[in-house]
């Protein structure tokens, strides 16, 4: 398996043989941007389309309120046939989840075979390894609403502010720490997932990232709020592609 830092240049290929994965889209963050390039994205006529969680944040918008500001993303969706959505901890309930995207098959977690080259794949976004999540959700369900309002005042995102803040004080001891954070949940998800397939499609953590286990290697996503980075999969060669601005 090969891994490269992809760009755009490939606008003229044929996608049919090829996967897309893409995670923490967030459309209804006051941060989720770059739609332009994510309809480009969609348009393409990609064998299947894997979305491996948090593509709808309703923490603070309504269902419908988020529908309506990215109705073409939504009616782009809703015309293709080949696209599974796992759920991730940001998402509606399933039932929203239907109301915008009625015909698309949602799922907590996605395991598959691709027969072409007998590779197993597991795809889950990917929270239940990130401890702090687990014991602080209750905290979470508080300062994540609160936040999206400063966001959309101030136009500055919190979690970014406080991470350059860590870092001026503690040379740069917040990005260190967020690093080691994001390949624990790697290590993690490899240690309990490995048995189950030979690659791991995972999201989450925001952070582009692969990681080679013994027997299996972990792939994150990565997100669109700022890296807007995304994972393509030759079928016939066995090679993913991380693609992004990272």
């Amino acid at each position: 398996m090969d891994s490269n830092d992809g760009d755009n240049k490939r606008h003229l290929m044929n996608y049919m043989n090829y996967d897309l994965f893409l995670s923490d889209i967030h459309l209804g963050h006051p941060l989720s941007s770059n739609k332009k390039e994510l309809i480009n994205l969609l348009e393409r006529n990609y064998r299947n389309i894997y979305l491996i969680g948090d593509i709808i944040d309703s923490w603070e918008d309504s269902i419908e309120d988020i529908y309506n500001k990215h109705k073409v993303i939504f009616d782009i969706l809703n015309r293709l046939t080949n696209v599974i959505y796992v759920l991730g901890n940001h998402d509606p309930l399933v039932m929203d989840i239907h109301k915008v995207l009625p015909n698309i098959p949602i799922v907590k977690m996605y395991k598959y075979k691709e027969m072409k080259n007998n590779k197993t794949f597991l795809l889950t976004h990917g929270e239940e390894f990130d401890r702090v999540w687990m014991k602080y959700f209750f905290l979470a369900k508080i300062f994540f609403p609160f936040e999206y309002v400063i966001t959309r005042i101030f136009k500055i995102s919190i979690r970014d502010y406080l991470k350059k803040k860590l870092g001026t004080l503690s040379k740069y001891k917040g990005e260190k720490y967020y690093d080691k954070f994001v390949k624990d949940i790697a290590s993690y998800t490899l240690q309990m997932y490995s048995n189950m397939a030979d690659y791991i499609i995972a999201g989450h953590t925001h952070y582009a990232y692969i990681k080679q286990g013994k027997k299996s290697t972990y792939l994150n996503c990565g997100d669109w709020l700022d890296s807007f980075s995304y994972i393509e999969y030759n079928v016939e060669e066995d090679c993913f592609q991380l693609c992004g601005d990272f």
